[in-house]
């Protein structure tokens, strides 16, 4: 009896990582996946949350970056990659602060929680500077989320 309960222990994680790994995740859902606080909130959240890479900022690199990532059952934000990109180190950023994310509310279907895939434009954009009679200090950079 022992040896049994130790082996269904010991074989446990693996047979979560089994279940994990046969998760369906769904492209297109009846209720689709959404950041706290919706739209406007995330875009919010992005552009506090994005550092414009000083490399980009320098060689003046700038245009979406296209992030694919899955919102699990639980809301977890995973296996973010860039899917069309701009640059090496725009790509990076986008990838670092969509991992970053906070849980969202997951995709339904048919009455329960699923794991769905979710594509995400993020605009990088360098501003110019403002005209020079005002004196005043201008930012050098705006990120735009485009939803």
């Amino acid at each position: 009896m022992m040896k049994k309960l130790l082996l269904i222990l010991a074989l446990l994680p693996f047979a979560m990582a089994a279940q994990e790994s046969d998760e369906k995740i769904y492209d297109f859902v009846e209720v689709e996946p959404e950041f706290p606080g919706g739209p406007n909130a995330m875009s919010l959240w992005i552009q506090e949350n994005v550092t414009y890479p000083k490399y980009a900022m320098e060689h003046k690199e700038q245009g979406i970056v296209y992030v694919k990532f899955v919102v699990g059952m639980s809301g977890e934000i995973r296996g973010v990659k860039v899917v069309k990109g701009v640059s090496e180190s725009l790509n990076g950023e986008a990838v670092r602060v969509i991992s970053i994310m906070p849980r969202w509310k997951p995709g339904m279907q048919q009455g329960k929680p699923v794991a769905v895939n979710y594509t995400l434009p993020i605009n990088f954009i360098l501003k110019g500077k403002r005209n020079k009679k005002k004196k005043k200090k201008t930012k050098d950079r705006e990120v735009i989320n485009s939803i």
